[in-house]
């Protein structure tokens, strides 16, 4: 019993020294430069960074206003903003339809949510309508829609969020 002490004894007192003469191997910025062998390279100082040249300052012309400028007739321009996307149901949402053709026709959804189902893309598109009173759920896999879902609230009224 006394000789396996001895030599689990010797064998830790080997690990250690062979730490302590090879840390340098081990840690190679460890502080402990008596360790290290004399190295035969010379430090390396990084070369200033190059003077940045200097901008040249804009030049400004300023053009005399002239009669000619104010001589453009000016009229009304009527622009037809769109106040919104249609709010899609299931029915408008077929399957085959693809992500692009969802979001050109109906916008980006309210929440989007994707992750990896059997090795291919899994979506659900979830469209709010602006009153939350109903919901329409689409679920796409790899980018086309595999069917569509409508939810409605029962509980809320219109205009209450």
């Amino acid at each position: 019993m006394r000789a396996v002490e001895f030599l689990m004894m010797t064998l830790a007192v080997a690990v250690l020294g062979l730490g302590v003469w090879a840390v340098h191997k081990w840690i190679p910025r460890s502080g402990l430069g008596f360790f290290r062998p004399p190295s035969t390279e010379s430090p390396t100082v990084p070369a200033p960074p190059a003077s940045k040249p200097t901008p040249t300052p804009p030049i400004h012309k300023h053009a005399a206003r002239t009669d000619r400028d104010l001589g453009i007739p000016l009229g009304i321009v009527e622009v037809d903003v769109p106040t919104g996307f249609p709010f899609p149901t299931p029915a408008d949402l077929p399957a085959g339809a693809t992500r692009a053709q969802i979001i050109a026709k109906y916008g980006e959804p309210t929440v989007r949510v994707s992750g990896v189902e059997d090795g291919r893309l899994f979506e659900r598109y979830y469209f709010i309508h602006h009153d939350r009173t109903r919901m329409t759920i689409a679920t796409l896999r790899n980018g086309v829609v595999a069917w569509a879902e409508s939810a409605l609230n029962e509980h809320a009224t219109a205009g209450a969020p």
